[in-house]
């Protein structure tokens, strides 16, 4: 499958349905290298990765479901919160509801995860340099263009 285009990026009149999601950037240091957590989701296939994200629950503030999110679709959960990175707006990927998900920077030292789903997601580590082929772009460009500041962030602890 081919990265989205423009198509998920417009909100159109049918979309009524308005969901708030929450997600993370996962960074964890190896020697001099920054490594960030990306998720390969079954439905988009294993061309491209993603960062993990999600729904918030009812009752759920942005960092408790970003929390949740991260260990469900990563199984890290030794995290530390170094502070939000921004919001992202666009349609889900069956194209149903329009999302407006809130990514926070993450630090954690653990290696493996264990995806709570494991059929539908695994866990990559990529150097913050290198990004694999993202199918999202707009994530691809939260890191990238914030690199500077989430290599900054990460090197403070």
């Amino acid at each position: 499958m081919a990265p989205a285009d423009e198509s998920w990026y417009q909100q159109v009149p049918e979309h009524h349905r308005h969901r708030i999601g929450a997600g993370g950037v996962v960074v964890r240091p190896a020697g001099t290298v920054l490594l960030v957590a990306l998720i390969k989701e079954v439905d988009i296939g294993d061309a491209h990765y993603v960062l993990p994200k999600g729904g918030v629950e009812a009752g759920e503030d942005i960092e408790q479901a970003a929390r949740r999110e991260i260990l469900e679709e990563t199984g890290l959960s030794d995290l530390t919160h170094l502070g939000p990175l921004g919001a992202l707006a666009r349609r889900n990927f069956k194209k149903t509801y329009w999302q407006t998900s809130h990514y926070g920077l993450y630090l954690t030292r653990q290696i493996e995860g264990g995806p709570t789903d494991p059929d539908n997601y695994g866990l990559a580590w990529f150097s913050i340099e290198e990004l694999p082929p993202m199918f999202w772009p707009d994530e691809r460009e939260l890191i990238v263009g914030r690199r500077e500041w989430i290599r900054q962030r990460a090197e403070t602890l």
